[in-house]
């Protein structure tokens, strides 16, 4: 009962720091990870992002879990909703930086890359630096801050090992 491979959670938690403890810390924390948080908004009632759900909201969910992650250094959240930018500036003052991004780019048929080329064309002095972007996406609400972390890490365990990786 109390073997490790029969326990999954227990399992992936000691799989997690064993990664985190062979990445070299001191230069993936030197690094500028930015967490984007990219939301269409637009809906004439409540924004779904701002939702009642099980006593919070989606949107309190994904930017508690990026600020919990230890390794993003930055959240950017965009969106053309400004119901949204307003209750996330008061909300979490000055720990986010919210980008009212133009209509056009909230359309159902606008890839995620084309917000990804716009934030960075925008925001340039956040990404001159950033050595990981994570798009952190309402449609996964439940996500854990040590997936992100876990994501970062592993991407620094092969690209130490495999030189030809990027980071971005």
């Amino acid at each position: 009962e109390n073997n490790l491979s029969r326990d999954q959670e227990r399992l992936l938690a000691t799989r997690r720091e064993s990664i985190k403890k062979t990445v070299d810390t001191d230069r993936r924390k030197a690094k500028n990870h930015i967490a984007i948080i990219p939301i269409r908004g637009g809906e004439q009632d409540v924004p779904f992002a701002m939702r009642n759900f099980a006593g919070t909201t989606l949107l309190d969910i994904a930017i508690k879990g990026a600020l919990a992650a230890e390794n993003i250094s930055k959240i950017i959240l965009t969106t053309p909703d400004e119901r949204i930018i307003t209750w996330v500036k008061e909300s979490y003052a000055n720990k986010i930086i919210t980008d009212k991004r133009p209509e056009r780019l909230s359309a159902l048929n606008v890839k995620t890359e084309d917000v990804i080329d716009y934030l960075i064309e925008r925001h340039k002095n956040h990404f001159e630096e950033a050595a990981t972007m994570n798009i952190i996406n309402l449609e996964y609400p439940l996500r854990k801050h040590i997936y992100i972390d876990k994501a970062i890490n592993t991407l620094y365990l092969f690209k130490k090992r495999f030189k030809m990786l990027k980071t971005f």
